[in-house]
C-alpha cells in the first residue's frame, strides 16, 4: 500500500512538473500586436500605417499611460518599421497573415515622433504575421477563391511550415503539395539539408508560373 501511494505521488509530481514547464514555455512566448496608427512627425508631416510589436509586458492600457510612452518604454528598437499598405489573408477565424511589397516599409525614428494616435489594435499568436513579397505575388493576393495547403517537414524546421496559396482555377494544389512533400522527404532521407534549402528557394519561383504562392511561416518555439 505504501509503495502504491509513493508511486501515485511521484506520478502526480511528474504531471505537475510537465504542466508547469508547458505553462512557462507558453508564457515565455510573450505578446504580439499589430497596431494601426496615425503619426505626427516633428517636421509636421503625418503618416499612417501598421507596425508589429512584440513584448513580454502587458498590453497597452490608456488609463495608465500614453501610447507613445508605452511604445518607447517597451520597444527596444530606436525606430518603428511602418507599413503604409498591407493585404491580409484570412486563413481561418483564428489565423490571419499580412503581406506587403518587399522594401515598401519605412523607418521612423522614435525621436522624430511628435505624437502617435492608436487607430486599431489586433493581438495575434507570437510568430510570423507580416511577409514582404514581390509585386507579382502581391498582385495575386485576395480572399476570393483562395485555396491553401500546409506542408510540414521537421527535418527542414521543427517550428516552421510551408504554406501554398492558389488563385488559379486549374491549379491542382494537392498534387503540388504531394510532390513537394515527397521531395522534402527524399532530402531528409539523404540528410541533404543544403540541397533541401536550395530546392525550396527555387520552387517558390517556379510555382509563380502556376499562380501559386509559397511562404515559409514560423511560430514561436
Amino acid at each position: 500500500m505504501a509503495l502504491g501511494i509513493i508511486t501515485s505521488m511521484k506520478l502526480i509530481l511528474l504531471i505537475l512538473s510537465v504542466f508547469s514547464l508547458l505553462t512557462s514555455c507558453y508564457a515565455d512566448a510573450g505578446n504580439a500586436f499589430r497596431f494601426k496608427v496615425n503619426i505626427e512627425l516633428d517636421n509636421k508631416n503625418n503618416v499612417q500605417g501598421y507596425f508589429y510589436f512584440y513584448s513580454y509586458e502587458d498590453k497597452f492600457d490608456p488609463k495608465t499611460e500614453t501610447f507613445l510612452d508605452y511604445i518607447i518604454e517597451n520597444e527596444n528598437d530606436t525606430s518603428l518599421i511602418l507599413y503604409q499598405e498591407i493585404k491580409t489573408l484570412n486563413i481561418n477565424e483564428n489565423f490571419n497573415l499580412d503581406f506587403a511589397i518587399v522594401g515598401s516599409h519605412i523607418k521612423i525614428p522614435k525621436s522624430h515622433i511628435k505624437s502617435i494616435k492608436l487607430v486599431e489594435n489586433i493581438s495575434f499568436f507570437v510568430g510570423d504575421r507580416i511577409f514582404e513579397i514581390g509585386q507579382t505575388e502581391y498582385n495575386l493576393i485576395n480572399n476570393s477563391n483562395m485555396l491553401h495547403l500546409n506542408i510540414y517537414n521537421e527535418f527542414r524546421a521543427e517550428n516552421c511550415e510551408l504554406i501554398l496559396f492558389s488563385w488559379g482555377t486549374n491549379a491542382d494544389l494537392i498534387k503540388v503539395k504531394d510532390s513537394i512533400s515527397n521531395q522534402l522527404i527524399e532530402f531528409e532521407n539523404k540528410n541533404q539539408r543544403k540541397e533541401l534549402n536550395s530546392y525550396v528557394h527555387q520552387i517558390k519561383t517556379d510555382l509563380l508560373e502556376q499562380k501559386i504562392m509559397m511562404i515559409d511561416c514560423c511560430s514561436a518555439l
